[in-house]
């Protein structure tokens, strides 16, 4: 899913003389495990959650003209960003999002058998009978305000009196949606740290080595799996894929380009007749993983050399001499 498809697929949300509705879900952590179960609000409360969660869409998708919209896999540390979900493996415990799009009727939460302090996140079902969307909220225990943690009063009829009851707050953000068979994901943090994703993350980059042990490039393919252990080489290494440039070309074009490269030369080894690359040392490894994500640049304005990924200017040790190689035949 592009950021077209995106908004076309919540352009219903807006358009004028469309009924939406909505139904909210808390889920729920009970001896059984998690289970869903359906709020029971008036209508003047989910008027507000309605208007409080189409308004946060709007302004986060279609009013920010400066969202970057892009495949997870390619996801970086923008600020201003959501992802489409393009992994094939998917958290076992968004599949709730999934569930009340199919299946709107679910146990209601009962204040006689549930407890407020079980709820774990909150599923926000928003459409008609036409189109729907799913919404995760993560709940947080700062979220429930419990009557006896903390005198909280509020004024009445010009005096302040306390409150005598529990306070559930549910703001307007939240980390994912689902539109159809699409997962957005707006909290990659809230991803990795509550969704095992950088399980998944490793399990795809070790899928990944498989292309790059076909490309013919390593004499050993092993000593590159031992970074895949580490999430942030793993996560390098999953946006490698099988159309990646680097890997279309001839491995002795690869081979050409690092020889002569003022700095990759001083970091890759070959092997004796150098028609592979040798991988031996970290250093190498992580400078392998950056040239088949093509982050090696040169200024045509100033001739110098950059990492893409940083911006930095590569730093060419001036007094090592420089050995030229041409492409083996």
């Amino acid at each position: 899913m592009n950021r077209e498809q995106l908004l076309q697929a919540i352009s219903f949300l807006f358009q004028v003389g469309n009924p939406i509705s909505l139904r909210l879900y808390f889920l729920v952590s009970t001896d059984n495990g998690m289970e869903l179960k359906l709020a029971n609000i008036e209508q003047e409360v989910t008027t507000s959650l309605l208007t409080q969660f189409k308004g946060y869409i709007q302004s986060k998708f279609i009013d920010n003209e400066e969202l970057f919209f892009g495949n997870l896999t390619d996801a970086d540390n923008r600020r201003n960003s959501a992802y489409n979900y393009d992994f094939d493996e998917k958290p076992e415990g968004l599949s709730y999002l999934d569930t009340v799009l199919k299946n709107e009727e679910q146990a209601h939460f009962n204040f006689n058998v549930d407890d407020l302090n079980n709820i774990k996140a909150f599923v926000i079902l928003i459409g008609n009978e036409e189109h729907k969307i799913s919404l995760y909220k993560k709940h947080y225990p700062i979220n429930y305000l419990r009557r006896d943690s903390i005198l909280r009063i509020f004024p009445s009829n010009e005096r302040f009196e306390k409150v005598n009851t529990n306070i559930l707050s549910i703001s307007e953000t939240f980390e994912f949606m689902q539109i159809g068979q699409n997962l957005i994901v707006l909290s990659v943090k809230v991803l990795e740290k509550y969704f095992g994703y950088d399980t998944i993350i490793r399990n795809k980059a070790i899928e990944n080595l498989t292309l790059i042990q076909n490309s013919g490039l390593l004499v050993d393919i092993q000593l590159l799996n031992t970074l895949t252990n580490e999430l942030k080489y793993a996560k390098r290494i999953v946006k490698i894929k099988h159309d990646t440039p680097v890997l279309q070309l001839p491995v002795n074009t690869v081979i050409f380009f690092i020889a002569n490269h003022p700095v990759l030369s001083r970091k890759i080894r070959f092997n004796a007749d150098s028609t592979q690359i040798a991988l031996d040392t970290k250093v190498s490894q992580e400078h392998f993983i950056k040239l088949l994500n093509d982050d090696f640049l040169k200024s045509e304005l100033t001739n110098l050399f950059y990492d893409s990924q940083s911006k930095d200017t590569l730093r060419i040790e001036e007094n090592a001499d420089q050995e030229q190689v041409v492409a083996p035949e």
